[in-house]
C-alpha cells in the first residue's frame, strides 16, 4: 500500500464533511486538509482567478507528496479541473 497521504482542499471548512467521509471509506489512510478561508468565498471569482487559487491549493498539497487530491470545492470542480489536470500529474 502507498503510505503517502491523500490531500483534500476546499475554499473553507465545508470540505471537512468530504474529508470525514473519505476517512470512513478509506480507514487507515492519512489525510491532509487545506481550507483556503483566506480567499473565500470562491463563488464570486473569475475562471482565471479560480484556476490560480486551485493550482495554489493543489501545489501546497503536492509539497506533501500526496498520492491523490480530492477537490471538495464545488466551484473549483465545475470551473478549474482542466487547469489542475494540465498542471499536476496527481489523480
Amino acid at each position: 500500500m502507498d503510505p503517502r497521504p491523500i490531500g483534500v482542499f476546499d475554499s473553507g471548512l465545508g470540505g471537512l464533511t468530504a474529508a470525514k467521509t473519505l476517512e470512513e471509506i478509506l480507514p487507515g489512510e492519512n489525510l491532509i486538509y487545506f481550507g483556503d478561508s483566506a480567499n473565500a468565498p470562491y463563488g464570486t471569482r473569475t475562471k482565471p482567478e479560480l484556476a490560480a487559487l486551485a493550482c495554489g491549493c493543489a501545489g501546497f498539497l503536492a509539497g506533501f507528496d500526496v498520492k491523490a487530491v480530492l477537490v471538495a470545492c464545488g466551484t473549483v470542480s465545475s470551473t478549474a479541473m482542466d487547469a489542475l489536470r494540465e498542471r499536476f500529474d496527481i489523480p
